[in-house]
Formats: C-alpha cells, sequence, structure tokens
C-alpha cells in the first residue's frame, strides 16, 4: 500500500466564528496546472508560506515564490504518481513544496477558519541548485486522483525571473477493494495468525505472517461531523469527535478520549483495514509489525491502531485499544513494534487500521501470536545468488544464523509457482558468523528457471529463502534478460552468444519507422549491452538484434 497523510482541520461550531486567508499568503490566486500541460509565471518579490509547524525549508531564506494549483483529476479510489518538470529562465537556488489543501469542503481551498493550518505539507526539496532552461523533476508518489494540491516554488537565491511547472502522469494506482472500511481485508490462521496459537503460548514465525506490498493505498470518505457548510456528509477521511458546541477535525480514531487525551499522531489518516479473530480466548495475545525495508518516502513511520469494535460511519462509536507510530527499519527477523498483551475473546471480531504517516510508503508484515518475544526466522540470509555455467547452474548462498536447522533443501520451478526437490545440503552448524554455501544445477533445462532454497527446524517449521532467476542459453545468440521495461533512460541487454561477431540494434515504431540505428562488436559468451533511450518518444517499440542471419525481437515501451 502506498501511504501518505493529511493533517486535520480545527473548528469551532459555536454562535459566530471566523474565517481568514491562509496566513495572508497568495494561495488564491495560484496559477492553476493540469497533467500534460505547462504553465510559466514570474517569481513575486515577497514570500507568503508561513506557519512555522509546516515550514519545509528554513535556510536560506527565501527570496520569493511562485504557487500553483493542481487537481490530479481522478477519485478518492485512485493514486496518482505525478512528476513535475521545473524549470527557471535564471539560474536560481530554489525550494519546491507540496501543499495537500484540507479545506475544499469549506467551498474555498485557500480558505479556514482563523487560527488553524487547513493543509498538510505532502512532500518537498529544499535548496535544489537549477540552471536556466534546465528542468529538475520532482516527482510525488501516491497523490490522492481527487485532491487539491499548491505546489509552491521558492526562489531562495538569484534575482527575479520565471518560473514554468509542466505536471506529467507516471502512473496510476487503483486502491483493491479490500481496502476500505466496510471490507477489511481478514487475518487468517497462517495468514496473519500464527496456526499454532490455539495449543498455547509460543513464539510465532514470520512465514505466518500477512505479508503486505503496499503497492496501493486509498483515502476512505467517511462522515464528516465537523464541516460547517456540509455537516454529516462524506467529506475527508478524517475520523471525528463531537462535544456540545465543539467540533475536531483533528479528533480521529488515534485520538485518546477527550478532554486531556493525546493523540497517537496528528497526521494520521486510516487507509488500510484489517479484520481477525482469535482462535482461542486467552490475555496474552500480542500483535508484531515487521519489515523487509524501510519506507520509500520519508519520514519512515507507520501508524499501527488496533480496536474491539469499529463504527465506518462514526469513529466516536469506536472502541481503540492500542495505537502507535513506529519507525520501519526492515529488520526482520526482529519485529519493529510488538503490542502489550491483549485479552482477545474468540467470540470477538478486532480490527487493525494502517498508515504511513506523511506520505511514508512500506512494505510490512502482521503477525498475531501468543508469544511476547520478536518472531524469529529459524534461517536468515544474508544473500542468494546464481550463476550460468557450461555444466549447468551454479547458486551460492551465505547465511547469518542457522539456529535448529540440519540441512538446506534445493528447489526448482519453471513457472515461479510450482517448485521441485532437485537437491540438498547439510547444515554446516548454528553459529552467529556466515557460512557459505554451493550447489550445481547440472540438470537446469535450457530455457528459464527459478530457484529458492528452503530450510526445516527442529520443530518442524519451514522457510524459504527468495526466489531467483537464471536463464540457460541456447546454442546461438540469445537474449534472455532485458530491463527496465518500461524504460525511461537506459535498456539493460544480456546477451549470450557462441563466439564474436558484429552485431545490428535497430529501434522500430508502431508505425514501422525506424528511429535508431548502430552496430556493435559483441564478445563471445554472456555480456550486458546499454542502450541509451532518453531522446526518444514514449510510446511501443519493437527492438530487433541482427547477429549474422539471427535475429532477435522484444517488445518494449519508453516512458
Amino acid at each position: 500500500m502506498k501511504f501518505f497523510n493529511i493533517g486535520f482541520i480545527a473548528c469551532l461550531l459555536a454562535t459566530t466564528f471566523q474565517t481568514s486567508i491562509l496566513y495572508g499568503n497568495n494561495c488564491s490566486s495560484a496559477t492553476s496546472i493540469s497533467l500534460g500541460g505547462c504553465q510559466t509565471i514570474a517569481f513575486d518579490a515577497v514570500c507568503d508560506f508561513s506557519p512555522a509547524s509546516q515550514i519545509a525549508c528554513t535556510s536560506p531564506v527565501c527570496q520569493g515564490d511562485a504557487w500553483f494549483e493542481f487537481v490530479p483529476g481522478g477519485t478518492n479510489a485512485s493514486q496518482f504518481d505525478v512528476q513535475f518538470d521545473i524549470s527557471v529562465d535564471v539560474a536560481n537556488t530554489i525550494n519546491v513544496v507540496l501543499i495537500y489543501s484540507e479545506s475544499v469542503e469549506l467551498g474555498d481551498p485557500c480558505e479556514w477558519p482563523s487560527g488553524a493550518e487547513g493543509y498538510t505539507r505532502h512532500g518537498s526539496v529544499c535548496t535544489e541548485v537549477v540552471s536556466a532552461g534546465v528542468p529538475f523533476d520532482f516527482t510525488v508518489r501516491g497523490m490522492d486522483g481527487s485532491g487539491t494540491f499548491f505546489l509552491l516554488v521558492e526562489r531562495v537565491t538569484g534575482t527575479g525571473g520565471n518560473v514554468t511547472v509542466c505536471p506529467t502522469l507516471l502512473g496510476n494506482c487503483p486502491a483493491p477493494s479490500n481496502d476500505r472500511c466496510s471490507n477489511a481485508q481478514p487475518l487468517t490462521s497462517g495468514s496473519g495468525i500464527d496456526p499454532n496459537a490455539a495449543t498455547g503460548p509460543a513464539i510465532p514465525n514470520w512465514n505466518d505472517a500477512l505479508k503486505s506490498t503496499n503497492a496501493c493505498a486509498t483515502k476512505q470518505r467517511l462522515t464528516d461531523f465537523c464541516s460547517l457548510f456540509t455537516a454529516g456528509t462524506p467529506t475527508e477521511d478524517h475520523y471525528t469527535r463531537k462535544l456540545p458546541g465543539v467540533c475536531y477535525h483533528n479528533g480521529n480514531i488515534g485520538d485518546n478520549i477527550f478532554p486531556g487525551g493525546v493523540q497517537c499522531d496528528e497526521y494520521l489518516e486510516n487507509t488500510v483495514y484489517y479484520s481477525f479473530q482469535v482462535p482461542v480466548s486467552a490475555n496474552d495475545w500480542y500483535l508484531h509489525l515487521g519489515s523487509t525495508s524501510q519506507c520509500t518516502q520519508q519520514p519512515n513511520n507507520l501508524m499501527v491502531t488496533i480496536l474491539s469494535s469499529m463504527d465506518c460511519a462514526d469513529a466516536d462509536l469506536s472502541v481503540r485499544m492500542e495505537c502507535t507510530k513506529t519507525a520501519v527499519f526492515g529488520g526482520i527477523p526482529s519485529a519493529d513494534w510488538s503490542s502489550s498483551a491483549m485479552n482477545l475473546n474468540s467470540s470477538n471480531t478486532y480490527y487493525i487500521v494502517i498508515d504511513g504517516t506523511r506520505q511514508s510508503q512500506c512494505d510490512f508484515c502482521l503477525l498475531l501470536g501468543r508469544g511476547p518475544a520478536n518472531p524469529v526466522l529459524p534461517v536468515e540470509f544474508l544473500s542468494f545468488q546464481g550463476f550460468q555455467q557450461e555444466t549447468g547452474h551454479l547458486l551460492e548462498w551465505t547465511t547469518k544464523t542457522e539456529d535448529g536447522i540440519s540441512s538446506f533443501t534445493v528447489e526448482r520451478s519453471l513457472d515461479s509457482e510450482t517448485f521441485e526437490t532437485i537437491g540438498s545440503i547439510n547444515s554446516l552448524g548454528s553459529i552467529d558468523q556466515g557460512l557459505d554455501y554451493q550447489f550445481l544445477d547440472e540438470s537446469a533445462p535450457v530455457g528459464g528457471s527459478y530457484y529458492r532454497i528452503t530450510t526445516l527446524d527442529i520443530n518442524g517449521v519451514e522457510s524459504s529463502s527468495e526466489i531467483i532467476y537464471l536463464e540457460r542459453v541456447l546454442p546461438g545468440p540469445q537474449l534472455f534478460r532485458l530491463y527496465p521495461n518500461p524504460a525511461s533512460d537506459q535498456l539493460h541487454l544480456f546477451l549470450g552468444i557462441p563466439e564474436q561477431a558484429s552485431a545490428s540494434f535497430s529501434l522500430t515504431d508502431m508505425w514501422g519507422r525506424t528511429v535508431h540505428q548502430e552496430m556493435r562488436q559483441l564478445h563471445s559468451g554472456n555480456q550486458e549491452q546499454v542502450l541509451d533511450v532518453n531522446t526518444f518518444a514514449r510510446g511501443l517499440y519493437i527492438l530487433r538484434i541482427r547477429i549474422g542471419k539471427e535475429v532477435l525481437t522484444k517488445k518494449i515501451l519508453l516512458n
């Protein structure tokens, strides 16, 4: 799931209230930009972005700015990845800040109740040195398709000049159907819940965790009881709480009970929902959150909220058990966070809400078990790689720990799903240092094969390494790998030829026009060739590599 966050509007539902333009800024005069278009405006002589808690870049001091308003044009059920090409006609050092408006419901995206911050910083880059006429690419992931954003370009050096902004859509990610409050994804035995927990306390294993790739998330529109003009209608995904005459937009499912409560995090935006039932009632249940990598967007934080009941229409009716903000280290087998002991009843349905803070986008694993210690893997692989040789595929792997492991089983697959055992190697022992292993697959078939290493510990728990792919080349020239595809800058081609030869590389567009052709001298054996494609128009092409009488072809997409 991709995560991103917005701040919350504080408003006062009293007899009278005041509104004000955003701290005197020129948001209301921002120039509108749209996908596929460009706009050019001059830098102002003053700087208008002032709320201290939202200032992204503090030094050097801003000398002037330019405001652009941007609406992706989709729905709240989709995310947009957008690249903003920003260029100036006078060399400068600039700050770039993307602001998400919180006040669209009030009728004016630049207007909020007095004293409140009605927007959130969605992304920023500080002190970027730009040359005249040379675009700077500012890429933002996970933008709400229906949101209103302001791109603020601040000039911090140089004098005057114009700035041009051109937004381009890199991708649109529709959210999964179960990424909704009313349709939470269930955790099941072996996929989020330790299957051994029903028999008693035990240290759970990460192999039984639910693994989230976080490929996409969405903003959940919920009923808003705080909007001054549209109370009780679906709006931003703030969970709100109500008091007589007072309504807090920053009150949400992460808040403690008012009065005197402390928020779990002020930028909580609930976008990922899970439900579960435990197989046995007990007071020693724990939720563990782990990760295999850090968040792709910073800050490196996730929010985790556990509830004993959840009302999708009104968070005031939900009952929260625990809430925390945790950093994501990517350090499995150590957990990034573990809950306190929970008394859970097998007859009740519980809920977990997870979100990133301020645009964090993270992979993570969720695991419920009856063990307070960090879940463990019996073996930790430091590396696993393979090499093509004349005699077959040579597999090499290195372990860090091998607690209770007697042997390694080598498995091969032709489709990455169905694996067969092709051999095994005994473990060298259980020590806390790297151990190296090799296995030669002399029967590797011609073409592509997938490999993994599996282990079985003394408790009968199975674990597996990552899957790697190797290609065995036929006699004659072979193009056995090409990446990335789609490509934007360079294509990396992995070729295998039996002897030295000249090769013709050509690109043909879908109208049959040859847009590029060159000759290269190839040496014998496997090799990598790099083809620059950054000057070609976006679209679908046919790559042809002619080596003697042989022609290798591949469709590629340039973006």
